[in-house]
């Protein structure tokens, strides 16, 4: 499996576990607890934009070395 296909897995479970943490603020029965999944939330949008940079950055790469990522 390639880089980018692992980055893209990785981005997939991170947005299941946004979903679920939703879920897990919305039904919270403490603002308090509730912020902290917001929060965490927050967080892996930040994780995300992070780990799309790198597919975007590995795909430039390959298209100035004309290789695919199997070849590297």
């Amino acid at each position: 499996m390639s880089e980018s296909t692992q980055v893209k897995h990785c981005i997939a479970n991170i947005k299941y576990i946004q979903s679920t943490l939703s879920s897990l603020s919305n039904g919270s029965q403490t603002e308090d607890a509730s912020q902290v999944f917001n929060d965490t939330m927050l967080l892996l949008d930040e994780v995300k934009s992070d780990l799309s940079f790198r597919i975007i950055e590995q795909t430039k790469g390959n298209k100035e070395t004309g290789k695919t990522e199997e070849e590297k």
